[in-house]
């Protein structure tokens, strides 16, 4: 069994957060483009009063870039990580995340901290192991169970 657990580093939730309003940016983005789609063929087949919704649609997107406040952090930031039986588990005060070793793609080594990355459709952003919280088991355990899949960033 390998452990993890513990309060996250400043700069890991600066990371995870980053992350969170970028994905949240992504899919912001392709959401409004479709709808703006939409818009466009209204404007031109039905009535141009349709032309009003683009501007939400810009600030819905440019709201959607802003990162979580500290009150929903306990949905993001995971407290507890655990990798037993090939079974990787993520819990944080407000969520519970059960993936298989199997189902990972690869693991980012970002020196102080792995970021645990999964093939689609199992993608899941809770999965980052704080080196230093290590509890149970050991880096060679760790690194031997995710052999070939370790990638070093720098």
């Amino acid at each position: 069994m390998i452990e993890f657990q513990g309060e996250l580093s400043a700069e890991c939730k600066k990371y995870i957060l980053k992350r969170e309003a970028c994905i949240s940016l992504i899919s912001a983005s392709i959401v409004a483009t479709v709808i703006c789609i939409a818009i466009v063929v209204a404007i031109f087949m039905i009535h141009w009063i349709f032309v009003i919704a683009v501007p939400v649609l810009i600030v819905f997107v440019a709201l959607s870039a802003v990162r979580p406040s500290p009150k929903y952090y306990s949905r993001i930031i995971p407290k507890h990580i655990t990798i037993e039986n090939d079974e990787i588990l993520s819990e944080g005060e407000k969520f519970c995340y059960k993936r298989t070793v199997n189902q990972v793609k690869k693991v980012l080594d970002m020196d102080g901290w792995y970021y645990i990355l999964f093939y689609y459709p199992y993608r899941n952003s809770r999965f980052i192991c704080q080196k230093d919280l290590l509890t149970m088991g050991s880096f060679n355990d760790f690194e031997k169970l995710f052999e070939g899949k370790i990638i070093k960033k720098l």
